[in-house]
C-alpha cells in the first residue's frame, strides 16, 4: 500500500464470546454494504471461551463435554483456522476492503500480522510472521489469525497471548498430532507461549493495547478511540443468537457461504 489506509480505531473493550463474534461479523457486513467504514478494534474475553474454525467439526477439534463442565462456551468463527482457547489475550479484528491488499491472500496475512508484531516488538524485540497467519518469538507460536472475504472487504482478527493456563487450554482443545509433530514436537504445548513467559511478566490488556496500537499505525492510519455506530450495534444484536445457537455452533462441518472465502 502506497498510503496508509484510514481506518476508524473502535473503543477497546471486554465481552462474552457471542457479542465478540457477533460485533467482528456485523463489522465485516456494515462495510462491504458500505454502512460503516474500515475499522480496528481490540478486546478480550469475559469469561473465557473457545472458537474454531468455519469448517471444522467442533467435536474433532474440542472435548466438548470437558468444556461443558468448565463453564467454557465454544463457538464457530465465519473465518477459518483451528480451534483457539481464549483466556488472558488481546484479541484484534481488522476489517479492510481487499483491494488494498492486491495480490495472494498470503501477502495480505503478512501486512497485517507485520503489523502486530510490531507492536509486540515495543515488548522486546524478535517477534516475526511465520507463514501463513502466525506470529512466533524464537520457534514458539505467540498468535494466531485467520480470514473471511466478503463483499470486497477483508476481516482478518487474531491473537495475542498475554498468559494462559496451558493445562486447561490442552484439557480442553484436541489438537491432530500432525500440527505440532511437523515442529518436531513431542506435545502440542511445547509450540504455545505467552508474553508472560517471554517477558517472565504478564502485561496487561491496556498495556499491550497501547503497544499493539502502535504497530498497526506503521501500516494504517489510526484515529483517536470511538464506539461503533448505532447501526453497527443492531446489527451485532442481531448476531448474538446465532453465536448462542447450537445449530450453529455444533453442526458437524459447514461450507463456506456463497461469496465467502476463508
Amino acid at each position: 500500500m502506497e498510503e496508509r489506509l484510514r481506518l476508524a480505531f473502535l473503543e477497546p473493550g471486554a465481552a462474552e464470546g457471542p457479542w465478540n463474534m457477533a460485533l467482528d461479523e456485523a463489522l465485516l457486513n456494515e462495510a462491504a454494504a458500505g454502512r460503516a467504514r474500515p475499522s480496528l478494534r481490540f478486546y478480550s474475553w469475559r469469561p473465557p471461551a473457545i472458537t474454531f474454525g468455519y469448517s471444522q467439526d467442533a467435536a474433532a477439534e474440542i472435548d466438548l463435554d470437558a468444556c461443558r463442565a468448565a463453564g467454557v462456551p465454544a463457538l464457530r468463527r465465519i473465518t477459518g483456522g483451528g480451534a483457539v482457547f481464549h483466556q488472558a489475550e488481546l484479541t484484534y479484528c481488522v476489517v479492510v476492503p481487499a483491494s488494498a491488499f492486491p495480490g495472494p491472500i498470503s501477502a495480505s496475512y503478512e501486512i497485517i500480522c507485520g503489523a502486530l508484531a510490531a507492536g509486540l516488538d515495543f515488548f522486546r524485540n524478535g517477534f516475526k510472521f511465520s507463514p501463513v497467519n502466525d506470529i512466533i518469538f524464537g520457534d514458539k507460536k505467540v498468535s494466531g489469525s485467520a480470514q473471511v472475504r466478503r463483499g470486497g472487504m477483508i476481516m482478518q482478527h487474531g491473537t495475542a497471548l498475554l498468559d494462559t493456563d496451558l493445562n486447561k487450554m490442552f484439557g480442553l482443545l484436541r489438537v491432530p498430532e500432525e500440527k505440532y509433530k511437523k515442529h518436531g514436537l513431542s506435545e502440542a504445548r511445547r509450540r504455545v507461549c505467552s508474553l508472560k513467559e517471554i517477558l517472565c511478566y504478564a502485561p496487561t490488556f491496556e498495556e499491550t493495547a497501547e503497544a499493539v496500537k502502535l504497530g498497526f499505525q506503521t501500516v494504517f492510519d489510526l484515529g483517536d478511540p470511538e464506539p461503533p455506530s448505532n447501526e453497527t450495534l443492531v446489527a451485532a444484536a442481531a448476531l448474538v443468537p446465532k453465536y448462542s445457537s447450537d445449530d450453529w455452533n455444533l453442526r458437524r462441518s459447514r461450507k463456506p457461504d456463497c461469496g465467502d472465502e476463508e
